[in-house]
């Protein structure tokens, strides 16, 4: 089954499931936050109908995925492995109006509009995204060296006219007064 278009009312409503490998390089948008794109992202998605009080149904979608992509470290700016995980459980509605609506109602429900032509893949990639730490860092790593040695700034002393007027900046010239 191509899971980047489905119909996602009729797969929930025959209780829906599927598993799957991504290469994280496939994922544009979340490979370009990556230090390095390489490995995969395991996911599983499963759908069911809950039946409320009244009979009123709500369609779930339950997302798990795992991955340990490599971010930049924000201590040394070297590649650090990061767990990477996420199980959500999403109401699917009919409408971004519906979705909005309940958001409002019950802050507890995560609530996306649903459609025929639905993308399971990017959404998988979305909730992704947002599983990234916000600052990764090795356990125990040094801040980057200086960027420049103390010796260059020795060697890149200004000549000609720069010499003469970083030295009338500093007193050391000879000027009328």
């Amino acid at each position: 089954m191509d899971h980047k278009t489905i119909d996602i009312f009729g797969w929930i409503h025959t209780g829906g499931e599927a598993r799957g490998d991504l290469q994280l390089a496939e994922m544009e948008r979340l490979a370009s936050l990556l230090a390095d794109a390489t490995g995969t992202l395991s996911w599983e998605a499963r759908g069911w109908v809950d039946r409320a009080v009244g009979g009123d149904e709500a369609m779930m979608l339950q997302l798990h995925a795992a991955a340990r992509p490599l971010l930049t470290c924000s201590n040394c700016l070297e590649p650090v492995a990061v767990d990477l995980a996420f199980d959500r459980t999403l109401r699917i509605v009919a409408d971004e109006v519906s979705a909005a609506r309940l958001d409002e109602l019950d802050p507890e429900i995560d609530a996306i509009a649903g459609s025929r032509h639905f993308d399971l893949l990017e959404l998988i990639e979305d909730e992704a995204i947002l599983a990234l730490p916000p600052l990764a860092r090795h356990d125990q790593c040094a801040p980057p060296g200086p960027l420049r040695d103390d010796a260059d700034d020795r060697e890149e002393l200004p000549t000609g006219s720069l010499a003469a007027l970083a030295s009338l900046m500093k007193g050391g010239g000879s000027g009328g007064q």
